[in-house]
């Protein structure tokens, strides 16, 4: 099956919006003309005009942990999207289907937060307000600010998932051409997108594995370096990662992963690295392994991705 078809049918498009009410404001000329430089902390000059650009909220807490959560939000789902993310603007993510569901889950446990320190921003909106006019002094502006109604409005959280698809074979009935030009450009795309799935699973892979070999290498003379059992749990996670993602089917990827779980399968993090700790034979077998799957995905992230064989498509009852 071509490359193109199998991101087609194993990804669905996700796209998250966060919005927040404005947070500066340029001062207005008269006003600069009478500043006399109090709460110099709250201004900063635009470097695209002699004005100032003046903080309307300055050391909010809980606008601050308004941010924090979307952020946090934003940096689960690119942890498990597609690695791949080229053609998209920011805010869209590439999901595996495997992961749908996951994705639904940070999603519900957002809302409930972000409802709470909503409802707290705004519960101290006036009083944030009065602060920045002790603050900004004759900078303030009362029209800068609005209503907590219209402010808690803005604060908002929106997501849509969407499914990719083929341009549509109405547009054959209109124009030919058209239609196989937006075919084609809309396959050339996907296939691009392809490639970085493919060469970013094995950019991966080998970032996991390096982080192995540094910590399991022991310089003649020194002492083992200092290593947690993170390095074993985050490994473990990459696995399920790449299993989930892997849906173009790189073979020969797949199979030094596999080598990896196999050396990783079954064994706890924190005893594990115990063990490698104070075992110098079962460190240095541990590393012969590391190193030898290393260099076999080496020479994968050299290869041109066009050079892999994709795994055939079964058939019907196989």
């Amino acid at each position: 099956m071509e490359s193109s078809n199998k991101i087609v049918e194993s990804t669905i498009l996700f796209k998250l919006s966060m919005g927040l009410p404005a947070q500066t404001k340029q001062a207005k000329s008269d006003s600069i003309a009478e500043y006399t430089g109090e709460g110099e902390g709250n201004l900063r000059p635009d470097e695209k005009s002699n004005k100032l650009v003046k903080n309307l909220f300055t050391n909010c807490a809980e606008l601050e942990a308004i941010k924090k959560l979307n952020g946090n939000l934003s940096n689960k789902i690119r942890a498990i999207a597609v690695p791949s993310q080229n053609m998209f603007k920011d805010g869209l993510y590439l999901i595996s289907l495997a992961n749908v569901e996951r994705v639904n889950t940070y999603l519900e446990s957002h809302a409930v937060r972000h409802a709470e320190l909503k409802q707290a921003f705004i519960g101290r909106y006036f009083d944030l307000v009065a602060e920045q006019r002790g603050m900004l002094t004759v900078l303030f502006n009362e029209d800068d600010y609005d209503t907590a109604e219209t402010v808690y409005n803005k604060i908002t959280v929106s997501s849509n998932w969407i499914r990719m698809s083929f341009p549509d074979t109405e547009l054959q009935g209109v124009s030919m051409a058209i239609y196989e030009k937006e075919s084609r450009e809309f396959k050339e795309k996907i296939d691009r997108t392809a490639d970085e799935v493919v060469a970013n699973l094995r950019l991966g892979t080998k970032a996991i594995l390096d982080k192995m070999r540094y910590c399991l290498t022991v310089p003649k003379g020194e002492k083992p370096k200092a290593f947690r059992a993170s390095m074993i749990a985050n490994s473990m996670e990459f696995i399920n990662f790449f299993r989930s993602n892997n849906f173009l089917k790189d073979s020969d990827l797949e199979e030094q992963v596999n080598r990896m779980n196999a050396l990783l399968e079954g064994k706890d993090a924190d005893e594990f690295t115990r063990e490698l700790k104070k075992n110098t034979t079962l460190r240095e077998q541990t590393l012969a392994v590391v190193e030898d799957i290393r260099g076999s995905v080496v020479e994968m992230v050299a290869r041109p991705v066009r050079s892999m064989v994709l795994r055939p498509k079964e058939k019907a009852g196989e």
